[in-house]
């Protein structure tokens, strides 16, 4: 488990560090709020998509207990840096399958 003093101290990435906490269910609930088509138009670039937008995208179950073995806390920020590296990975899912076909 990457920690947060390993994040600060550039030993991860953002999101090698974001990317533990994300779950399949909470990359079904980015594409229930987010959708495929706006994920694909974003080109992976997710601040084209509205704040308001991520900060209705709640962490998945357990994630402020993993955060807090990990030296951090759950906050709204940590929420949206959550959802924006799901929704990463969900765009490097559909572009791979698109493309390796």
């Amino acid at each position: 488990m990457f920690t947060r003093k390993q994040v600060l101290n550039q030993e991860c990435t953002h999101s090698e560090y974001y990317g533990q906490f994300v779950t399949l269910a909470h990359k079904e609930t980015v594409l229930n709020i987010i959708g495929l088509w706006p994920l694909k138009k974003t080109a992976g670039n997710m601040s084209k998509i509205d704040l308001s937008t991520w900060d209705a995208i709640k962490a998945p179950a357990g994630t402020a207990n993993k955060m807090k073995l990990a030296g951090d806390y759950l906050t709204l920020s940590g929420q949206v840096c959550i959802a924006k590296e799901t929704a990463r990975q969900v765009y490097q899912q559909i572009n791979n399958q698109f493309y390796t076909k």
